[in-house]
């Protein structure tokens, strides 16, 4: 329990406003324009804390690590027409098509663990980073991404660093 004057508070306050949600000041008592306050350090747990954020993408990095390191890891990006979809379709529709593109992909005998971030564009249409622990051919991953969305837009890359990847996938 600490003692402090209301200016003092104030700058605290506005400390703790920088950080985020995961500081908490609870206030006990106001005497004399002396305020006591329990300050209490909590995690937010989320990714778009400073303070937190740090933490949950070393965990994150660990765990893809972990699971797709050593293998033949691809970097994929699925992007919407933007002659065929609005901003606010390629949303709505975004994660259906994704999961059907997976189930196709699954249904034609790949065999595979993946890792997928959804971006908006500057435009606002949504687009997939998806990182695939097999070799899977264009061609293939055109086809199937065209039979979903009518689009051809899709970019592959062989990863030489999955930290490397990583971190840019999560920028988004």
């Amino acid at each position: 329990m600490t003692k402090r004057s209301k200016d003092d508070l104030h700058k605290h306050l506005n400390r703790v406003k920088q950080c985020c949600s995961c500081h908490k000041i609870f206030l006990t008592d106001v005497n004399n324009n002396n305020y006591n306050f329990l300050d209490v350090s909590l995690k937010c747990d989320s990714y778009f804390c400073e303070r937190c954020a740090k933490k949950k993408r070393v965990k994150l990095i660990k765990r893809v690590q972990k699971n797709l390191s050593g293998k033949n890891i691809r970097f994929l990006t699925l992007t919407f027409d933007t002659k065929q979809y609005t901003p606010d379709d390629t949303y709505k529709l975004g994660s259906e098509y994704f999961h059907r593109f997976i189930k196709y992909l699954k249904y034609h005998n790949f065999k595979f663990q993946y890792f997928k971030v959804l971006e908006f564009t500057k435009s606002g249409l949504a687009h997939y980073h998806v990182l695939l622990d097999c070799y899977i051919p264009v061609s293939i991953i055109k086809n199937i991404w065209f039979q979903i969305t009518g689009s051809y837009i899709v970019f592959i890359k062989k990863v030489r660093s999955v930290k490397k990847i990583i971190s840019y996938i999560l920028i988004y």
